[in-house]
């Protein structure tokens, strides 16, 4: 069969691959298997893993280029997930030419099943200028394509050989890449089965610091580098089916490999983290380049019939001839680590000031985590008045936290914190488990008395958490009463379709959700017909100048009628004297929560209190 004529290149002989001896000595290749396998099972990024078994075959065939070529599961596209012998730009081009022409020798292989041959590219009549173009330009002549045929017999892409001289495949090479093949066919169908992602346009860590050094050493123009933390993404991985995560990564890279283009180096430093370098360009060009990959990354991901919102941050940090790709991507993660820290959605660029903060701020957030580890934050409870009654109603659980020694570090520094780290969640559990414990408690002692619990945007983001709030509450034993939830305006108007979907959820179930601090964010008076809540918390800096600005005075009320017109309940936060509490009153606002009614305080003898009431 060696000499049949196909319509792209000729037919590789078939051999027995067990006639042969694998990849060297047996004892040696079987350690090298062992090695494989064990690095994938330890979550080494599978693309890293591809490349030492090409580096291997290299050595068992000298002369050649190994590569691993891959159909992408989602875009049905092939692409290079590990070619450790060229250079990414080429292979970036290369993979733009597949997905154009949908030709080429692996691919032809793949679509076929069969090795495939070129013995010398010049003289091959059946290869197109473009695949001839692509090949000169990669220094290729002569080519062997084997296709990594799975179980069931699909074909997940093809392992490769590239020489640089006119070669005409040995039977023992054949065989070289025969065996080389089952290792890569293992090591995707244990990956797939496993979840692990194959980044086949994103490199493992390992590889990119390698491939970026290689470019700094190279180029005399300096490199910028971009870390892109993707927040919530990291939340995600115990909740989904593993193939929806590694659809979910897919679609991250097509958005960041549009927006950056083919000369772009990208690569996967964690499972939230996305890293690309590039020529550092002008101010001006890196900083729409960020805007842009801010603005395409915030965009909901539509994946397996559910649509799941990240909370991307940039970093951004130009390398200087001093410089090596480990100083460049980690200033680039303490600049994204700092704009985590200063809010969702944001691009923050590395200065020499910013490792000094970074310092404080990773010291902030590892006394954070210890915290959370120590149950070292609490909760203390501010309860509601009903206005018509004087009624104590229910109580906020507020979240308190005192560190060893005394210090108490206020919940408007550690609060955002959390959110922007993604520790609200673990954080979040612990409380909720407590403010369900005083529910349980409340509803003996005083059980007119509700408990309010604060929930965050990230929380509400994460597919399955209502449902699991709702079965942990049932579990406890409580009905839908004793509890009720609330949500900051800016937190649901941030991601409105997907936090809708949640507090949706709740209200089916029987919760009541209020918003609260309303009338801080994004304007959402138009969509409270559209949102599942059964009341506002109007925002303290309204209530606190109603005494004092006439302008405040109309704006509540204005609130208070929109609410009634919509059949919601209304609460005044930040009441903190008479006057402003008779204000309030006359307003037609339904509940009040103030310092001038109650201070916050712990839960053990609050039930007195909350039973007795306060004097109107």
């Amino acid at each position: 069969m060696t000499g049949a004529s196909l319509p792209l290149a000729r037919r590789a002989p078939d051999v027995e691959t067990d006639e042969v001896p694998a990849l060297g000595d047996p004892a040696a290749e079987l350690a090298f298997q062992r090695e494989v396998i064990d690095r994938l099972l330890h979550s080494e990024p599978v693309g890293d893993v591809l490349v030492t078994i090409c580096e291997r075959v290299q050595e068992i065939v000298p002369g050649t280029r190994a590569c691993v070529v891959v159909v992408d599961e989602v875009t049905g596209r092939l692409r290079h997930a590990a070619a450790p012998g060229f250079d990414p730009d080429y292979i970036a081009r290369t993979d733009e030419l597949i997905m154009l022409h949908g030709r080429g020798l692996s691919a032809e292989a793949a679509r076929r099943g069969v090795d495939l041959a070129v013995a010398d590219k010049r003289t091959e009549p059946s290869l197109s200028a473009v695949s001839k173009s692509s090949m000169e330009e990669g220094d290729i002549r002569a080519s062997l394509a084997h296709p990594l045929v799975q179980p069931d017999g699909s074909v997940a892409g093809t392992l490769t050989l590239h020489w640089s001289e006119v070669h005409h495949p040995r039977r023992d090479e054949i065989v070289a890449v025969h065996h080389a093949g089952r290792l890569v066919t293992l090591v995707l169908a244990l990956a797939a089965r496993s979840g692990a992602t194959i980044p086949t346009d994103m490199h493992g860590r390992a590889r990119f610091l390698q491939l970026l050094n290689a470019r700094m050493t190279r180029r005399a123009k300096p490199c910028a580098v971009l870390v892109i933390h993707l927040g919530g993404l990291d939340l995600l991985d115990a909740e989904l089916d593993s193939g929806v995560g590694s659809a979910l990564i897919r679609l991250v890279a097509d958005r960041v490999h549009l927006e950056t283009g083919a000369h772009a180096l990208v690569g996967l430093l964690d499972n939230a983290k996305v890293v690309v370098a590039l020529d550092a360009e002008t101010g001006p060009v890196r900083d729409r380049l960020a805007a842009n990959l801010l603005a395409g990354l915030s965009e909901p991901f539509s994946v397996d019939g559910g649509e799941f919102a990240l909370f991307p941050s940039i970093g951004v940090a130009v390398g200087t001839r001093e410089d090596d790709a480990y100083d460049l991507v980690r200033s680039a993660l303490l600049a994204a680590e700092a704009g985590r820290a200063d809010g969702r959605g944001r691009v923050r660029h590395y200065d020499r000031e910013l490792r000094n903060a970074s310092a404080d701020r990773l010291a902030r957030l590892a006394a954070l985590r210890r915290a959370i580890d120590k149950h070292e934050v609490g909760l203390v409870y501010q309860p509601f008045v009903e206005l018509a009654t004087g009624a104590f109603t229910r109580a906020e659980a507020l979240a308190r936290w005192q560190m060893p020694g005394g210090r108490r570090i206020s919940p408007a520094e550690f609060i955002p914190l959390a959110e922007a780290t993604g520790l609200i969640v673990p954080l979040g559990e612990q409380l909720l488990g407590l403010a369900i414990d005083q529910a349980r408690e409340w509803s003996l002692s005083a059980p007119h008395t509700r408990v309010s619990v604060n929930l965050s945007g990230v929380q509400l983001s994460m597919p399955g958490f209502a449902e699991r709030l709702i079965e942990r509450i049932e579990d406890a034993g409580l009905g839908t009463w004793p509890v009720i939830f609330e949500v900051t305006e800016t937190a649901l108007m941030e991601n409105l379709e997907v936090g809708r979907q949640g507090l949706q959820l709740l209200q089916d179930a029987g919760y009541r959700v209020l918003i609260d601090d309303f009338g801080t964010g994004h304007s959402s008076l138009a969509l409270l017909d559209e949102l599942p809540v059964g009341g506002l918390k109007i925002d303290k800096k309204f209530i606190q100048r109603l005494s004092t600005e006439p302008a405040a005075r109309t704006v509540v009320s204005a609130i208070v009628a929109v609410a009634g017109a919509y059949q919601l309940k209304t609460t005044a936060e930040g009441i903190e004297d008479a006057e402003t509490l008779r204000i309030v009153r006359d307003l037609g606002i339904d509940f009040g929560q103030g310092f001038y009614m109650c201070l916050p305080a712990p839960a053990d003898g609050m039930a007195e209190l909350l039973n007795r009431g306060f004097d109107l």
